[in-house]
């Protein structure tokens, strides 16, 4: 077949393809089918390797191969933080390797009569996961350890696998050399993230707080897991708090919680009461008239409840909560996802879309929060997730308004951690990229194009994953995650 047989074949392939599923990657379809591999090697096509995610609740976590490294070497003992992944990695189905470079590691060897870890002798091992406890690291010069452990094994690295790196917070580190040394590892991460992108891998930091340590479970196996198959490049904080006694049955960590999820009868917020719902929460579904009849629906399928409110309205901000107490009296998780757009160039914008817009994505989540809070209606050891937006950290052509509300978010949420605290509420956020919603399929095809291949992964993001980062955060064992902005954006070029 001549290249321009290939060309025309591969147009109908594709045409078919809009046809059946316009809100379908069409391109990432098509390069992947079998009859495009000849014109996909004529023409050196990049070929975007579609994620795998989370498909059942009881699922592995890690599986396959994993190869953990620390740099706390000499020691008579593992460290505390190499303890606390080593633990959690045992929780997994994963076989768990390390490597004998000297007979110095006696922290490893230590490590390995409490925990499964074997010395790793195969160079030809395919491995699912690396992952380094790097917070021993005390100056830039000890990065050498962290390079080593990469450079040395990441050609291993099989598709869909992980890299995790555990630090120290910088602002936790008493001397100013360890504190640069732990930022550096944030460039580290980012890079290295953008280098395994096309296998569908992705690598993130972990920064704790010295002692912290203990609540390390719950963002390790949410990172290692297919649940943030569309996390990479990013760093999340742990914070040091008074760990919670509550034992934890991952299969279903909310059983017994209830979550009040705004905007949730479509898209972002109906995936996220499905989520929350699967992970064993009764949830609460609020929605505006307009979507009664969607939103009625899925709380009878989610055994929850409807809420027909509208958040923007003040004067009603009583007769809400009373709604919403009337499927609990009290709530567990508050997800503040309500929100919406009304694009105009800054000169074109009128007033009204400009307050319309701010009202709704910011003072709306300040309001609600808030009454819930004062009334005691949010309980202790509550879980606060605001969905923020990509376009509040890295600003928007023509939305200005969109944009200002989004990243007023992050900075309620940042404010609001140290009032929350003293109830021992947790707040973070969530940035979420290109997500494939129906507000992304009216975009033009080429400009949904571009916004699907501007990250490291070269593809748009789904709803489920927006949800899975809600449900980590709200996990009872993510105590230690507060004030976090999370980007669900596979490290997006915009704002990553």
């Amino acid at each position: 077949m001549s290249k321009g047989q290939q060309v025309r074949k591969t147009i109908q392939h594709i045409s078919n393809f809009k046809k059946s599923a316009s809100s379908a990657d069409v391109y990432q379809n098509v390069v992947n089918h079998p009859w495009a591999q000849p014109l996909v090697k004529a023409l050196n096509l990049p070929v975007p390797l579609p994620l795998k995610r989370q498909q059942q609740a009881s699922e592995e976590f890690l599986r396959g191969k994993a190869l953990f490294g620390s740099a706390s070497t000499g020691n008579k003992e593992a460290s505390p933080v190499a303890n606390a992944i080593l633990t959690t990695l045992s929780h997994g189905s994963a076989k768990l390797f390390y490597l004998k470079e000297n007979d110095s590691q006696q922290d490893l060897l230590s490590a390995s009569k409490t925990h499964p870890l074997r010395i790793l002798t195969d160079a030809s091992q395919k491995l699912s996961a690396l992952i380094y406890d790097a917070t021993s690291v005390a100056n830039p010069e000890e990065l050498t350890a962290v390079y080593d452990f990469y450079h040395n094994n990441i050609r291993r690295l099989g598709d869909h696998s992980r890299i995790v790196v555990v630090g120290l917070t910088p602002s936790s580190c008493k001397e100013a050399a360890q504190a640069s040394a732990m930022y550096a590892l944030e460039g580290f991460i980012r890079s290295t993230a953008k280098e395994i992108g096309g296998k569908a891998a992705t690598a993130n930091l972990i920064q704790l707080e010295t002692g912290a340590e203990h609540l390390l479970e719950s963002p390790l196996r949410y990172l290692l897991s297919q649940r943030a198959a569309f996390i990479t490049g990013q760093a999340v904080t742990l914070s040091k708090v008074s760990g919670s006694n509550e034992k934890i049955n991952w299969r279903q960590p909310l059983m017994d919680k209830t979550a009040l999820v705004t905007g949730a009868s479509r898209g972002i917020g109906k995936a996220i009461a499905e989520t929350l719902a699967r992970d064993g929460a009764k949830v609460i579904l609020l929605d505006i008239e307009p979507c009664k009849e969607d939103l009625e629906s899925l709380a009878r399928r989610l055994g929850g409840h409807a809420v027909i409110a509208d958040v923007s309205d003040k004067k009603g901000l009583n007769k809400l909560i009373k709604d919403v107490q009337k499927g609990s009296e009290t709530i567990d998780i508050l997800v503040n996802n309500a929100g919406i757009t009304r694009d105009k160039t800054l000169a074109r914008m009128d007033i009204k879309r400009w307050q319309s817009v701010l009202d709704i994505n910011l003072s709306a989540v300040q309001r609600i929060t808030e009454a819930l809070v004062d009334k005691k209606v949010l309980k202790v050891n509550g879980r606060v997730i605001c969905i923020s937006s990509i376009n509040g950290i890295a600003g928007c052509f023509g939305q200005t308004n969109y944009s200002t509300s989004k990243a007023g978010v992050i900075g309620y949420v940042e404010a609001m951690d140290k009032v929350l605290a003293r109830r021992k509420i947790t707040i973070n956020a969530i940035a979420p990229g290109f997500i494939e919603t129906q507000m992304t399929q009216a975009i033009p095809f080429l400009s949904r194009e571009i916004g699907r291949r501007i990250n490291s992964l070269s593809q748009g993001g789904q709803p489920e994953d927006v949800a899975e980062a809600v449900a980590m955060f709200a996990n009872p064992a993510s105590a230690g995650l507060r004030a976090n902005t999370l980007r669900v954006c596979g490290q997006n070029l915009v704002g990553a």
